[in-house]
């Protein structure tokens, strides 16, 4: 059982995706929450920050293409692990705004590895230290974290 309960947010569209990992992860310790896609993943990081964020990359909505890339410039300091069935490999894809790469459908090990690596000191110092010289990767769809009450009234939820 992982010792501190690190906070961990599941974005993916897919019910028995959200439920399966929310599961794995909650029986290793973590503190989980889930969200649909990007807009309602925004909300709930209004509501507690993750340390970690495990998103996938299309998903109706506010895709994780869009909704990386506001994390990343409004909360530099979570880290970032995206998913798809879309790429292969565990290389970020060019374009997608985040740590770490899982393909969906990999080694469950691999995953649980990858998430357990964004939790050491050296990994979180590594990230602090990049924030002090951060990329930007700006998006023209990309919502402003700030602006999520304004997105979520007007997209009607």
């Amino acid at each position: 059982m992982h010792d501190a309960r690190v906070k961990l947010l599941i974005v993916d569209d897919e019910v028995s995706i959200r439920t399966s990992l929310s599961q794995l992860f909650s029986e290793l310790g973590y503190c989980v929450r889930s969200a649909t896609d990007g807009r309602s993943a925004l909300s709930e990081i209004r509501r507690e920050i993750p340390e970690i964020l495990l998103s996938d990359l299309n998903m109706p909505g506010m895709s994780g293409f869009e909704f990386l890339p506001v994390v990343r410039r409004e909360l530099p300091a979570i880290h970032v692990i995206a998913m798809s069935g879309a790429f292969s490999g565990t290389c970020v894809p060019p374009g997608v705004v985040a740590d770490a790469f899982i393909a969906k459908g990999s080694d469950p090990a691999l995953l649980i590895k990858t998430v357990e690596s964004m939790t050491q000191p050296e990994h979180t110092l590594s990230r602090q230290r990049s924030m002090e010289y951060p990329t930007r990767i700006s998006t023209s769809r990309a919502v402003p974290l700030s602006s999520v009450g304004a997105v979520s009234q007007s997209a009607g939820s």
